[in-house]
């Protein structure tokens, strides 16, 4: 086997690919892949009102909407949402998604057409 004196052109770093960089002096570090030490934003709850205007704003423009899907665009905790998708709409388990009760489907808006 041949000895390597210096590190080729692609560097492998802490996982990161640098090219171009021949020293160890010259890497630069673009990040890291140790993701799990990477603190998570932490979801701050509205109020359950708020929230429950906002998710009826939803209902809207979607006639069925994912927990997930609520979750991501009000970027809000999950228990707050779905407790409020418990109390304004029916969950479909084919699915996976809930669908807003008939009690609040009369009081929505007409679409425009």
């Amino acid at each position: 086997m041949e000895n390597i004196t210096r590190p080729p052109t692609d560097v492998q770093k802490q996982g990161l690919l640098v090219r171009g960089k021949e020293t160890a002096d010259e890497l630069i570090v673009v990040g890291s892949t140790n993701l799990r030490n990477v603190p998570k934003e932490k979801r701050v709850a509205m109020d359950s009102v708020e929230l429950k205007v906002k998710v009826f704003e939803l209902f809207d423009t979607n006639d069925r909407l994912q927990i997930d899907q609520v979750q991501t665009m009000l970027n809000q905790p999950r228990d707050p949402v779905k407790k409020v998708l418990e109390s304004i709409s029916d969950y479909h388990s084919q699915t996976r998604s809930y669908v807003l009760k008939s009690a609040y489907r009369e009081f929505r808006p007409l679409q425009k057409q």
